[in-house]
C-alpha cells in the first residue's frame, strides 16, 4: 500500500555503502511538502 511505501521511505537512515557511496535519509518535512505540492496528501 501507499502507507507502507511512505513508512519505508521515512524509516531509512543515512548510510554509506560499497565504494563510499553515501545515501542520505529522506527528511519527512521535505517529502510531505512534495506530496502536498502534487496533491498526494492533504
Amino acid at each position: 500500500t501507499e502507507e507502507a511505501i511512505l513508512n519505508a521511505m521515512l524509516a531509512a537512515d543515512t548510510m554509506t555503502g560499497a565504494n563510499n557511496l553515501r545515501v542520505n535519509a529522506l527528511p519527512a518535512d521535505r517529502l510531505m511538502a512534495v506530496l502536498r505540492k502534487y496533491g498526494r496528501v492533504r
